[in-house]
């Protein structure tokens, strides 16, 4: 049968037969592994003008190249193939059936192969994108992350994981699938903040190092008390990466939300998830506190603290912990108190308030100081905020010097 082949490329070079005859000699000798024979016939395939049976062509010329170890050809080949294999050239081939079943599923295939050599030629910040692009349906694009995040969770690389794992919680419309990305997710960023609290600075090295059973300090999971900030002169910190959003304590609030709501899966597996992700949310919004309060520029202060207050809105939508319910909701108070959005500030200082007559007095204390300073700056607001911020220190006002008349 090769003779045959390789005479119809001989005898009629422009036959639209050639093509795949040629494709089809070239995968006899990439099963008997001659692999420079087999990338001969492969790069004649390329001369010519079907893109079908080029796709088909450059997906195993990808494969050659792993086998050399080469990975950006490799990964040039499997990029190549994906780009050739679309509907437009489904259309055009003149491919037998077998070889058109073949190149529904190269891009699929070469896709999904190309996550070895990506690893190894790109930077992890580029994957999103990279395979946002070529990736032409969501379930494909969701199982080439899966496959790339699980790749740099095995390795330990745990940044570029933690961001694949972000985008996969979002991207899977399966529950159950998105609330294990979520844990992967959080698993990931931690430890990768982790590692890099480990790595001494230039001062420890030039000392002999860090001590190397340090390990860092955990998040406070109550109220959190506001820090000071350093005093000018005094000894720079190296600068610890934010790795945790706002938007991340969302993300994972929505994702236990629809996992709780879940039928298919037993009540005792969902509510063991919901105090798994409660720890989750809460770790988040404490982290984004304390890096606020540890931040010296006052306009990044407050940015971080608007981050802490999302995620603490984010957190009291859902979570429902008595035993965490006040310091959450202190906490949130503080958070935009700090953030300088003095109506919202007052209006969760009088929640605050209501929630322990020990404490009620303090409370209430800060919730008129936010809206004093709410209608220094009134023309901000809009009308309904400025008759409340007004009403709000007015009326809590009155009501403070009744009940604590040896008040400030």
């Amino acid at each position: 049968m090769l003779k045959e082949y390789s005479r119809l490329a001989t005898d009629y070079p422009d036959s639209p037969l050639v093509p795949e005859a040629l494709l089809i000699t070239g995968n006899f000798y990439f099963e008997k592994r001659d692999m420079d024979t087999a990338e001969t016939h492969y790069k004649k395939v390329l001369e010519k003008k079907d893109k079908g049976l080029a796709a088909l062509a450059r997906y195993k010329m990808g494969w050659i190249e792993m086998n050399r170890t080469n990975h950006k050809e490799a990964l040039a080949n499997f990029e190549q193939a994906a780009r050739y294999a679309n509907a437009g050239t489904m259309a055009a081939t003149n491919a037998s059936t077998a070889q058109r079943q073949k190149l529904k599923n190269v891009r699929r295939e070469a896709l999904t192969d190309s996550v070895q050599p990506f690893t190894e030629v790109k930077k992890p910040e580029d994957a999103v994108a990279y395979y946002g692009e070529l990736a032409d349906t969501r379930n494909l694009y969701a199982a080439i992350l899966e496959k790339l995040g699980n790749r740099y969770y095995i390795q330990q690389n745990w940044d570029p994981s933690a961001k694949i794992y972000r985008t996969l919680v979002t991207l899977t419309h399966d529950v159950e699938r998105s609330y294990e990305f979520g844990q992967r997710f959080f698993e990931c960023v931690v430890k990768a903040r982790t590692e890099f609290e480990k790595k001494p600075t230039k001062q420890e090295k030039a000392l002999g190092g860090s001590d190397p059973k340090a390990t860092p300090t955990p998040a406070v999971s109550t109220v959190v008390t506001p820090v000071p900030s350093p005093a000018p002169g005094g000894v720079k910190k190296p600068v610890v990466p934010l790795h945790f959003v706002a938007e991340d304590a969302q993300m994972l609030t929505d994702t236990i939300a629809r996992y709780s709501s879940s039928w298919r899966i037993p009540k005792k597996d969902r509510d063991g998830a919901v105090k798994e992700y409660e720890l989750f949310v809460r770790d988040i919004a404490t982290r984004l506190q304390i890096a606020s309060q540890n931040e010296p520029n006052a306009t990044k202060k407050k940015q971080l603290s608007w981050e802490a207050a999302r995620a603490y809105r984010s957190y009291l939508s859902f979570f429902r912990d008595p035993a965490q319910k006040r310091a959450m909701e202190e906490n949130y108070a503080l958070a935009l108190t700090f953030s300088g959005r003095h109506w919202e500030a007052g209006r969760q200082w009088e929640d605050v308030a209501k929630l322990d007559k020990k404490t009620e007095r303090d409370a209430i204390h800060d919730a008129l100081a936010e809206y004093h300073e709410a209608n220094k700056e009134r023309d901000k607001l809009g009308r309904f905020r400025r008759v409340q911020a007004r009403e709000g220190e007015k009326m809590l006002g009155e009501y403070y010097a009744q009940v604590y008349p040896d008040g400030e």
